[in-house]
């Protein structure tokens, strides 16, 4: 009787860990960041936009590390504010009107090269801009990277491609993420060239993600391991 007590008592942890074992292993909050087609489609929880006409009007000089909200952009020798045309100086596919960070020095008159280095000021589960290069219809490529508040890479985006236009219409290539997680802290664009431009960010707080509960036929396992060592201490 005892032997058979020390089985099911090891049957029972083991049977258990299982389960916590496939709760681990599904758990979605362990995925990479995902993709996202659209601002309506990041979660509407906490959501906060990062505009930079908070800095100033049509081409204002912004420095080498603009701020705005909780966000600063780093990773060029120097940003300016733009708006979108016909009611600005910026000619691409944003939406008539709105206000995006170019890399270019207005104090020297340069486009400047580099990466957007995005530090989003914390956490966050969504991510979202529109980019844009600096030549007209012609297609262009970048790498995205996104990073946690340690700077341990979650995961990236390779190899995205677009054609920027003079559409002006709000059709700019639109870069989004979701991490159920919430952990994206800061994200780094690369490869669109000198002269690249992104609008207003769009960031969502960490969405609660219902933990998964373990297969079915696991916790019948479990339950009836516990029953079986339920009748045998009740003979003991």
């Amino acid at each position: 009787m005892a032997f058979l007590t020390s089985f099911l008592s090891s049957l029972r942890h083991g049977l258990t860990g299982l389960a916590l074992g496939s709760v681990l292993l599904t758990n979605p909050s362990l995925a990479a960041p995902t993709q996202v087609s659209s601002r309506a489609a990041l979660p509407a929880a906490g959501q906060q936009t990062v505009s930079w006409d908070v800095i100033g009007g049509d081409f204002t000089d912004a420095g080498a590390a603009p701020t705005s909200g909780p966000v600063t952009v780093t990773g060029a020798s120097g940003f300016t504010v733009v708006q979108q045309a016909p009611a600005g100086s910026w000619n691409g596919d944003f939406a008539p009107g709105d206000s995006a960070l170019v890399m270019f020095d207005a104090g020297s008159g340069n486009f400047t090269n580099g990466v957007f280095d995005i530090a989003l000021g914390g956490s966050w589960a969504g991510f979202g801009v529109q980019v844009a290069g600096l030549f007209l219809n012609r297609p262009w490529e970048m790498d995205v990277f996104f990073y946690d508040t340690a700077n341990v890479l979650l995961g990236s985006f390779d190899n995205l491609a677009g054609i920027t236009t003079d559409a002006q219409d709000g059709s700019a290539y639109f870069l989004g993420a979701f991490s159920s997680a919430g952990d994206i802290a800061r994200v780094v664009i690369s490869g669109l060239g000198q002269g690249a431009a992104i609008n207003q960010i769009t960031l969502s707080a960490r969405a609660v993600t219902p933990t998964p509960l373990p297969n079915p036929a696991t916790l019948l396992l479990v339950l009836s391991a516990l029953g079986a060592l339920a009748v045998v201490r009740r003979r003991a």
